[in-house]
């Protein structure tokens, strides 16, 4: 239904029946200690769950069925092109918040970038830190987008299910210049600080050899 409710109730309904806490989470809690249970329920959570103001999308990387990874700047792209379809393209034409089908020669450099930034960091290739002790499974640095920004945020779910953010930093263009530009020599071209993600036309993707998936 949109809210977080069906999903604490469950976990509710899970730790207050012994046989059954223990037939799903273990005798240990052995469930949280697999990275691939705790990263599959934070996906799982937000790709459902949708507060007052809209949803938060993750857009790391999918495991695929035969246990391989997408490719991230694909995905990225794909989960982009959803967001406004159901969104802002979906508005009138005139609508001043409307984006132009073809987006700007200063978005198209933003979105170059980002591709090569998520190649440099390899997302496929992260993990998610387990604090067993505690119970509790934090995904971090993980790579969100809220509206139309870009940002990651520590994602943090204890053992009753629940989910928290923290440390949440926003990406514009100029910071992930300065992380891909380490050592390449790129131009220092001036940057007006933008972090708004916008879709890329065909004519654009052709051009990045975006996949479609």
């Amino acid at each position: 239904d949109g809210t977080n409710t069906p999903f604490y109730n469950l976990f509710d309904f899970i730790v207050k029946n012994k046989s059954i806490e223990k037939m799903v989470m273990g005798s240990k809690k052995e469930w949280m200690n697999n990275p691939k249970n705790v990263k599959m329920y934070m996906r799982l959570f937000f790709d459902n769950v949708a507060g007052r103001n809209g949803r938060f999308e993750i857009i790391e990387p999918y495991l695929l069925p035969n246990g391989k990874y997408t490719k991230s700047f694909h995905l990225l792209v794909n989960r982009i092109d959803t967001h406004y379809k159901r969104t802002v393209l979906s508005k009138k034409e005139d609508s001043p918040e409307a984006i132009p089908e073809e987006a700007s020669e200063e978005n198209f450099k933003f979105n170059k970038d980002l591709k090569t930034y998520f190649e440099q960091i390899k997302l496929s290739e992260k993990t998610i830190d387990l604090d067993s002790k505690d119970g509790i499974g934090i995904w971090e640095k993980c790579h969100m987008i809220f509206k139309n920004g870009l940002f990651t945020s520590d994602i943090i779910m204890d053992l009753s299910g629940n989910i928290e953010m923290n440390d949440e930093k926003q990406l514009s263009h100029e910071s992930i210049r300065n992380i891909i530009g380490k050592g390449k020599g790129l131009d220092k071209e001036p940057l007006n600080q933008q972090s708004d993600i916008h879709p890329l036309s065909e004519t654009q993707k052709e051009k990045l050899q975006v996949e479609q998936s």
